[in-house]
């Protein structure tokens, strides 16, 4: 399927966990209540592919990485694209699956997680930050919002990702960045350790912003 979008894609996808509105729906045994890829028009994003069969394929990919980390190889995940098309609401599906197979997951915004490295690195000892750390998958959302100190933020996540990296520990980020973009922002060291081959699943999404169809 769709491999101009995905990469690092080498998982069966064997059960269902979806997202509606930042909401995780589950039944026993994992059926699927409500399906992430509805909400979607039917608009084509690629030649014969609509966006809801689109993010239907993304969806299943999601849920293959959610219940098999930190087994899987894939131990990093990017989700990249355009404002409106469920980046959050992925990523907090995402958190909650892992969290209830009874594996440690935390979520911070980009914004925050800078926040706290900066005060710990300039204050150190008023913000416990280890958790960023040592925590088995790290999920930063809105990566590129937040802002950019020269001879900081670069180095503080670059050095956060290089430590997690090291550890064989899973960092998961969202942005409305393009590849090139986070290359350009934030190095291309940061992005090799984050995009390394075999060990990221890759996903940009596609499609018209969900917001404006409201």
């Amino acid at each position: 399927v769709y491999l101009f979008c995905f990469r690092g894609l080498n998982m069966p996808a064997k059960k269902i966990v979806a997202v509606y509105s930042g909401v995780l729906y589950e039944e026993k045994n994992y059926k699927l209540l409500k399906e992430l890829g509805n909400v979607f028009p039917e608009d084509e994003v690629h030649p014969g592919v609509s966006q809801r069969r689109y993010m239907k394929t993304v969806r299943r990919f999601l849920e293959d990485f959610a219940d098999h980390y930190p087994e899987a190889q894939q131990k990093n995940l990017l989700l990249h694209g355009d404002s409106g098309l469920g980046k959050t609401y992925m990523m907090t599906a995402v958190l909650r699956r892992v969290n209830e197979r009874g594996i440690d997951a935390r979520y911070v915004t980009a914004f925050r997680l800078l926040n706290d490295l900066r005060e710990d690195y300039f204050r150190p000892g008023t913000v416990n930050t280890q958790d960023y750390f040592d925590t088995p998958l790290l999920l930063i959302d809105d990566l590129g919002t937040e802002p950019l100190f020269d001879g900081i933020t670069v180095e503080l996540f670059g050095n956060l990702l290089n430590e997690r990296t090291s550890r064989d520990l899973g960092t998961g980020i969202s942005t409305n960045l393009t590849r090139e973009k986070i290359r350009e922002r934030y190095t291309e060291r940061f992005t090799s350790r984050l995009l390394m081959p075999g060990r990221c699943l890759d996903i940009e999404l596609k499609g018209k912003d969900l917001r404006t169809l409201r």
